[in-house]
């Protein structure tokens, strides 16, 4: 039977077409989906394209092409399974990280010679961005701060390649928060970044004790986002929530320390940006939440900066030494003034005799 293998738009045109290589293509304009499908070994296949002019439904088609035989069976043949645990991880805000394991050792029919990645902006597109690779891991620069990514994976034999895996998904990191140039007593003040996509809110997560080396922000889940009160009372550092910011109290000065409560209106909890510890390293990054649904990417970590150091004496104890140095003067004085009073009584009574 014929069967529809791609529908190909005006924009998306490209003149080489491959029969059988797993794609799925989608007809915007009603949204149905069309998976062009591993071909079966050693048969005849041709093909004719249908092109259709106009709404009204007007169309006419080619001719067939002429008939081609997919290659025989071999002690080899396609993977009959995909690619396992696909993952994909933003390392920053323009570079991704995607791992997996192979096919079932049941459905991967011969060897494994290379694996097709393909990324894309839309779930069901045609791939904007195909690697092939040997190994099981890809690392992708160059891609766009706080923008949503999708990707699949195949597995290819020397015979051809077997079917994609199930669509996974991740965004990439946002810029980071910038420090400011105005830093005022005990406390850092950074610029936020306004996120360019629609959102719900943000977590402001400050870490202290922190190396440019610490971990990912996108490695944090949000499990492991504490309170001040935990993160100060632990002795290993810990990432705690300053602030939650909503869409509409969004301001771009940001200062950690300020003592200020900020409560997340949708479940009443708050959150308290307390005091910092002086001569201590401490950096940000912002969580933002996309939707209610929990789904959400984080920015990449801020610059770290350092709190003032710690005065080797406070003010107070500046003052009781200055007032003990006055203490002493004044018993001085008076000791001096004793000492010559009586030697006056002493000269003012030998004169008498």
């Amino acid at each position: 039977m014929p069967y529809i293998a791609a529908v190909v738009s005006r924009r998306d045109f490209k003149p080489d077409f491959t029969l059988g290589d797993g794609e799925n293509t989608t007809r915007r304009s009603i949204g149905e989906n069309y998976y062009n499908g591993p071909l079966k070994i050693g048969t005849n296949y041709k093909i004719f394209q249908r092109i259709f002019i106009n709404d009204q439904g007007d169309y006419y088609s080619t001719d067939w092409s002429p008939v081609a035989a997919t290659a025989q069976k071999h002690k080899s043949s396609v993977p009959e399974g995909p690619p396992l645990n696909v993952q994909i991880v933003a390392l920053s805000s323009s570079s991704l990280s995607v791992t997996w394991e192979p096919p079932d050792k049941k459905k991967t029919n011969g060897k494994i010679v290379n694996y097709t990645v393909c990324i894309t902006h839309l779930e069901n597109e045609t791939c904007s961005m195909k690697y092939m690779i040997e190994e099981q891991r890809l690392d992708i620069n160059n891609v766009k701060p706080g923008t949503k990514y999708y990707v699949r994976v195949l597995a290819s034999t020397i015979v051809g390649s077997g079917c994609y895996s199930n669509v996974t998904w991740v965004f990439t990191n946002g810029l980071a928060p910038e420090l400011s140039t105005k830093q005022i007593g005990n406390t850092l003040t950074y610029l936020l970044q306004n996120p360019n996509v629609e959102y719900r809110y943000f977590y402001v997560v400050a870490m202290k004790n922190v190396t440019e080396e610490s971990r990912l922000p996108s490695n944090f889940k949000n499990t492991d986002l504490v309170t001040y009160s935990k993160a100060i009372s632990s002795t290993q550092p810990m990432p705690y929530i300053a602030a939650v910011v909503s869409r509409r109290d969004f301001k771009p000065d940001f200062t950690l320390g300020d003592g200020e409560n900020t409560t997340r209106r949708s479940n009443g909890e708050n959150y308290y940006n307390g005091p910092l510890k002086p001569g201590t390293n401490y950096k940000i990054f912002q969580r933002v939440f996309i939707n209610d649904q929990g789904d959400y990417y984080s920015t990449d970590w801020s610059p770290v900066a350092a709190t003032a150091q710690k005065h080797k004496s406070s003010d107070g104890g500046n003052t009781g030494a200055i007032a003990g140095v006055v203490v002493a003067a004044i018993l001085l004085i008076i000791l001096v003034i004793l000492v010559i009073l009586f030697i006056r009584i002493n000269l003012n009574s030998a004169t008498v005799q």
